[in-house]
């Protein structure tokens, strides 16, 4: 996998702290166009073998109640600091997120399937938007909605995040803002980034592209990486 030049905290944060942030996976999908699951660092643990899949350097996890596919990256394990995953992504549908079935569609996991860190596809706050960012710590439910209106097919980078400290996770969208989950689940140890299908209410379309999963030692830190984040300084990422 190529590096996408992960370059956290520069010119802001102590060369310390920036050295003790730990890339755990790099991936930009640099793969042959096809199932996600042909290769070996993806692997299907529940629904239909070979549905997601690979074009262009980038997924697309369709949301479907038909022929679903739940796959995982795995890393080292973890149980301490913060565990975060940044990646770019766009969502796609032919009306605005409606209806009352949301569906996450990326979460941590591990080999217990224990899941956590809910990340969903929910309605956007008001009529001139098309969809919004929820996050849950371990509900299927989204406990806490981003405050911003998203619009289709336009790119965001979102780090997803989980805090063994707090037992919370929280949501960073690139210039639209932070959302944390409400409840807390500790004594975790997580090793996997699922992508999962289902039938939403909309069946939206996700494609999502350069990947990195990252280990953040301190929450002093963290804030640093959302406030860069939200001002776009957080990193250099390849673009399509």
């Amino acid at each position: 996998m190529k590096s996408k030049h992960f370059i956290a905290l520069a010119c802001v944060a102590t060369t310390a702290a920036t050295a003790q942030i730990t890339v755990l996976v790099d991936d930009d999908f640099t793969y042959p166009d096809g199932a996600l699951t042909d290769n070996a660092n993806w692997t299907r643990h529940q629904g239909n073998q070979q549905v997601i899949q690979v074009s262009s350097g980038s997924i697309s996890v369709q949301q479907t109640n038909g022929n679903p596919e739940d796959v995982n990256l795995q890393f080292t394990p973890q149980n301490a600091a913060i565990l975060t995953a940044t990646f770019d992504m766009s969502v796609s549908d032919n009306t605005r997120i409606g209806g009352g079935d949301y569906e996450y569609f990326a979460h941590f996991m591990n080999s217990g399937g224990s899941e956590t860190a809910l990340l969903d596809i929910v309605p956007s706050i008001t009529a001139s938007g098309d969809f919004s960012i929820g996050i849950a710590t371990n509900s299927s439910t989204a406990e806490a909605v981003l405050a911003a209106d998203l619009s289709y097919n336009t790119t965001y980078t979102v780090t997803l995040s989980f805090d063994f400290g707090s037992g919370i996770a929280s949501a960073v969208v690139q210039g639209k803002g932070t959302i944390s989950s409400t409840t807390a689940a500790t004594g975790l140890t997580l090793d996997q980034l699922a992508l999962r299908q289902a039938n939403s209410s909309n069946d939206e379309l996700i494609t999502i592209y350069n990947l990195t999963v990252a280990s953040v030692p301190e929450p002093s830190v963290f804030a640093f990486l959302g406030g860069l984040l939200g001002l776009g300084w957080m990193s250099v990422r390849r673009r399509r």
